[in-house]
């Protein structure tokens, strides 16, 4: 009886932390994605370049695909510039516009 629950116990607990596992790699990739939209934001454009892959792809709206040494660039250059317009509504921030193109 005593192995019975040993192995009952052994069964929840790889569930358990199985699942403890996988959302502890979903935070981390979220906290990255705030962090990358944190250094577009305040230009550590060194930060970016080290989380980008080595054959990333930006793939524009509009059709324009730029690689990574593209983006660096073109961010250092001022060619694009990102920011996020939030608005607060009834005690919520809510997203309006995403602009990732040049200011003029």
């Amino acid at each position: 009886m005593t192995n019975k629950l040993f192995i009952l116990f052994l069964l929840f607990s790889f569930q358990f932390f199985s699942q403890t596992k996988k959302e502890k790699i979903e935070q981390n990739i979220i906290t990255l994605h705030k962090k990358k939209f944190d250094w577009l934001i305040s230009k550590q454009y060194d930060s970016l370049a080290a989380l980008f892959y080595e054959n990333v792809e930006y793939i524009h709206s509009n059709g324009w695909i730029e690689n990574k040494t593209d983006i660096i660039a073109d961010l250092k250059s001022g060619k694009l510039n990102y920011s996020e317009i939030y608005i607060k509504e009834k005690g919520k921030w809510l997203l309006t516009h995403r602009h990732s193109n040049k200011l003029q």
